[in-house]
């Protein structure tokens, strides 16, 4: 461990600790020595754009062009490439610099609206969306913005009325954009994430619903993702993207944000086509990163499966060291209590009732406030039809895992 300061006023420069995420991950020597040991001559796919180091400078990467994710997940770009061909809720983007702190400023920043979202133009899975409804949630918003992003631009929205989020995931190849089912996105619910944390992870899951496909709102956001990813195909693009919407108490469909990448649902699609059902999604996405010479030999389609993918997060307002929890398998609830069935993991494999619980962590991570815990998966809607609400079943089985989640505070 680094050393650590108690009094910032004590020393000329603070230590700089090094972040814990693929970027760093790749430059340790153990991981290279890994790669080379067990998996000599692969290539790698990487979640998100990388620096190569020297060391495996003769390694082939698979990853998305970073001006990408510069370009297009850069949500005030995103808006103002697509503000004429696509539906927006009514905004504005300002310049972090204008938004000042005096109740003059404010009344003249919600022009009479009783509710607006404040977006920095660069933070992903919900940590820089706000809702300003008060100017104390307002000066709240400035300064967790201040303390959590050094991007210059906000994207200021009309609040959508009764808002419900969907999702669609797309893939562009050389041949034609495929668009999958509708998803409804479930972000941050109270039961799954600690919506108190302004920098916790928001994102909660999805659930995909036979209902929802082939209507009228699924052909509109189908519309949509065609659109943004011709752009994207003519534009050099070539792999899995996403599209967030919002949905209207009057069924108007808004979009949001394009995400250049893998998606937070890409792993309940992988799961529900692993026998080859619909849309290989995951392969389409590795053959079109490696310019792997492939033949589609049948792009007729349809998705008629139902699932769910729900991530659990700490939702302790400190950090937590985890003592216990339960391992990775399949499980059912009965009495209230989690019961482990098996170790599988493939979810077409479940009986009705079961359920697949992935580990984020092990006995002695530590976990910081809003950070990913679990991930279940199940053969299910999670969401009511017509309420979007958590079904009771599903209630219960998140808080019976919850239950076998045991941390203490450091």
């Amino acid at each position: 461990m680094p050393p650590v300061y108690a009094l910032e006023d004590q020393v000329s420069k603070l230590p700089e600790l090094k972040a814990q995420n693929t970027q760093s991950f790749i430059r340790t020597k153990d991981f290279q020595v890994m790669l080379d040991q067990f998996v000599p001559g692969y290539d790698v796919l990487t979640y998100k754009p990388v620096v190569i180091p020297d060391a495996l400078s003769d390694r082939r990467f698979l990853m998305v062009d970073p001006r990408f994710t510069e370009e297009y997940e850069n949500k005030v770009i995103f808006r103002e490439k697509f503000k004429s061909s696509v539906n927006f809720p009514n905004f504005t983007i300002y310049e972090r610099e204008e938004l000042l702190d005096s109740p003059e400023f404010y009344d003249e920043f919600m022009s009479k609206r009783a509710k607006v979202v404040v977006q920095d133009e660069q933070l992903s899975g919900g940590k820089g969306t706000f809702f300003v409804a008060s100017h104390r949630q307002y000066q709240k918003m400035l300064a967790d913005l201040s303390r959590l992003s050094a991007h210059r631009k906000v994207v200021v929205s009309d609040a959508v009325p009764g808002a419900r989020e969907r999702s669609i995931q797309a893939c562009v190849t050389d041949d034609k954009v495929y668009v999958g089912p509708l998803q409804r996105q479930i972000v941050g619910n109270p039961l799954l994430s600690n919506i108190r944390i302004a920098d916790g992870d928001k994102f909660c899951g999805a659930t995909i619903i036979k209902k929802d496909q082939a209507t009228d709102l699924h052909r509109q956001a189908i519309a949509v993702a065609e659109k943004v990813g011709q752009v994207l195909q003519a534009d050099g693009y070539r792999g899995i993207f996403g599209i967030d919407y919002l949905l209207s108490d009057s069924g108007e469909l808004y979009v949001i944000e394009v995400n250049p990448r893998i998606t937070g649902v890409t792993p309940l699609l992988t799961a529900l086509d692993s026998d080859n059902h619909g849309i290989p999604f995951y392969l389409l996405h590795i053959l079109e990163l490696g310019r792997y010479p492939y033949k589609v030999v049948n792009s007729d389609y349809s998705f008629d499966r139902e699932g769910s993918w729900l991530v659990l997060h700490c939702l302790s307002d400190q950090i937590q060291l985890v003592t216990s929890l339960p391992v990775s398998g399949t499980y059912e609830v009965g009495n209230g209590r989690l019961k482990h069935i098996s170790d599988n993991q493939t979810l077409l494999a479940l009986e009705a009732g079961q359920f697949i619980l992935q580990n984020h962590l092990h006995k002695g991570s530590q976990v910081k406030p809003g950070g990913r815990t679990m991930s279940l998966q199940f053969g299910q809607p999670a969401l009511d039809y017509t309420t979007d609400e958590l079904y009771n079943s599903v209630v219960d089985m998140v808080t019976a895992v919850q239950a076998e989640i045991i941390t203490q505070t450091i």
